[in-house]
This record gives C-alpha cells, sequence and structure tokens, in this order.
C-alpha cells in the first residue's frame, strides 16, 4: 500500500508500523519517537498531525482504548469513498 503524503522521519516509522493495517500498541508507536525519554502522549501529537496528512487521501487512524494508556492500540483504515468527498 502506498499512500501518497510528504512525511518526517519520525511519521514514516510510525507509519512502517501502522502499514500492514493491523492494530499497533502506542508503546510501540512510542519506539519510533526520537527520545525514548518524551512522556507516552507524544504518541497523540504525532497521530493528530498523521490524520490531517491522511484523510484528505482517504486514510485515517482510529484507536482503540485498552485498559490504561500502554493498553491503547492504532490503526491505520481505509475511508469509504463518501466519507472523503
Amino acid at each position: 500500500m502506498v499512500i501518497d503524503v510528504k512525511l518526517t522521519p519520525v511519521q514514516t516509522r510510525i507509519m512502517g508500523q501502522l502499514i500492514g493495517g493491523l492494530p499497533a500498541l502506542k508503546t510501540t508507536l512510542h519506539s519510533c519517537l526520537n527520545d525514548d525519554m518524551t512522556d507516552l502522549s507524544t504518541v497523540n501529537a504525532h497521530i493528530y498531525i498523521l490524520r490531517k496528512k491522511l484523510r484528505p487521501k482517504g486514510y485515517d487512524i482510529v484507536c482503540h482504548n485498552g485498559r490504561g494508556e500502554r493498553k491503547s492500540q492504532y490503526q491505520l483504515v481505509r475511508l469509504l469513498a463518501g466519507a472523503v468527498e
């Protein structure tokens, strides 16, 4: 799957985890950041920016909330045609 959007190196690593369509744990996505000392909530900011880039292309990232922030999972999904237009 190729999505034509301009990504930063961190966003590219995050998309590498999500591109298969399977859910990825927030802790897994956190490991894609340049600094392991950053707060886990930093992933939220990267996901927010990625969503803004992906939605016009017909994709989105959904969150499946588990028990506790460490159990949250993110998944790349394809939007239906009517949702994008």
